[in-house]
């Protein structure tokens, strides 16, 4: 079977700018997503789309809290995209939603003195829905002080695996515990992109540390010059 390049979605400017950029030139697959997801919730967590929508407003001042950019960034997504914030965050927060329906992926990263390029190399597969296949982009984001970022996600999100300017790199999969809830938490790809707006280590861990938590993840996070974590 011939694969096909996933589409290259481009963004700059302020927050808002770079969401309605987003929004608009991946408005077919975010509305694609959109259905899928409809179906996913409904099967996985026996979630109406009214219900959906209405756990997905739980959501928004907690990402206000945690990066107003970011959610400002979400807004812009909706407005490109012509659809409600309620539908854009609730893609952010499928992680939240469906958790514990399906875990999975298997990350690894490399040190320098390890690998015959004396690269620090990342990489990982991912274990989710063979339906979300064809809603998947890659996100290069240009954005002022902070480093510039490429991303791999589905449409709508607004970040998952990936790398940045600044020589930091995230991998993920997911996990269970006994200690998990599915209750209104920061969104697992809220974070991943709060990994990858940072300029050093230290700001990745904390992206992670800093943030509301409700169920279980696996971030893998390496730099160029060779730490992982």
């Amino acid at each position: 079977m011939k694969s096909e390049p996933f589409p290259i979605v481009s963004v700059k400017g302020d927050s808002y700018a770079r969401g309605q950029q987003y929004g608009s030139q991946a408005k077919t697959s975010i509305v694609k997503n959109l259905d899928t997801y409809a179906k996913l919730f409904k099967h996985y967590s026996k979630l109406d789309w009214k219900r959906v929508k209405q756990e997905a407003e739980k959501f928004i001042p907690i990402i206000e809290n945690y990066d107003s950019e970011i959610m400002e960034e979400i807004q812009g997504i909706a407005e490109g995209a012509k659809r409600r914030v309620e539908d854009i965050v609730a893609l952010n927060a499928r992680y939240e939603l469906i958790y514990s329906s399906w875990t999975g992926c298997t990350s690894l990263a490399v040190i320098p003195e390890a690998t015959s390029s004396k690269h620090t190399l990342m990489g990982q597969n991912w274990d989710w829905s063979i339906f979300v296949r064809d809603t998947c982009i890659l996100l290069k984001i240009e954005q002022e002080n902070k480093p510039n970022i490429l991303t791999f996600t589905e449409a709508g999100m607004v970040g998952k695996i990936g790398l940045n300017s600044a020589g930091i790199g995230v991998c993920v999969n997911g996990l269970v515990s006994n200690k998990d809830k599915r209750l209104p938490s920061t969104p697992f790809h809220v974070i991943c992109r709060g990994i990858l707006n940072s300029k050093a280590m230290g700001d990745a861990l904390g992206a992670i540390l800093r943030a509301k938590r409700k169920c279980s993840a696996n971030y893998l996070i390496a730099h160029k010059d060779g730490e992982a974590f």
